[in-house]
């Protein structure tokens, strides 16, 4: 990530066990700037994305990838997820279109243009379903 432990740091256990409501507290977290997304299953990116919105770490110009949205049909797992959150939270996000990551798998991208406005949008473009199928 760059910068060393001032800058990123790894928290062992399951989101759900590891995620504590002080946790953000206790290690002086702050906005982040890029979330990436790999949890595999809706349960995880679902818990994950809950405590980070919750706690206010993921705000407006905050990026968001997801490396598993293509795995499953959509409206399931990762971007099941990532709507549920956008309603939850009346997030408006904006699809970015598609990146390569390194090793060949497409990354979905999405920027946080707001949180706690008066409608949600997901951000789920009509090319974004096209390439999900």
């Amino acid at each position: 990530v760059g910068g060393g432990p001032q800058k990123s740091r790894v928290f062992k256990g399951f989101f759900n066990e590891s995620m504590t409501p002080t946790l953000a507290k206790e290690h002086g977290m702050k906005v982040a700037r890029m979330i990436d997304v790999d949890c595999d299953l809706h349960v995880s990116t679902a818990q994950a994305l809950d405590w980070l919105f919750h706690h206010r770490l993921a705000r407006r110009g905050t990026l968001i990838s997801y490396d598993d949205w293509f795995n499953v049909p959509l409206g399931n797992g990762e971007s099941l997820a990532h709507e549920e959150i956008a309603a939850k939270y009346k997030v408006k996000f904006q699809y970015l279109p598609h990146h390569e990551c390194v090793h060949f798998r497409r990354l979905v991208w999405f920027r946080v243009l707001s949180v706690g406005g008066e409608r949600a949008e997901s951000g789920i473009t009509a090319s974004l379903k096209a390439l999900t199928g």
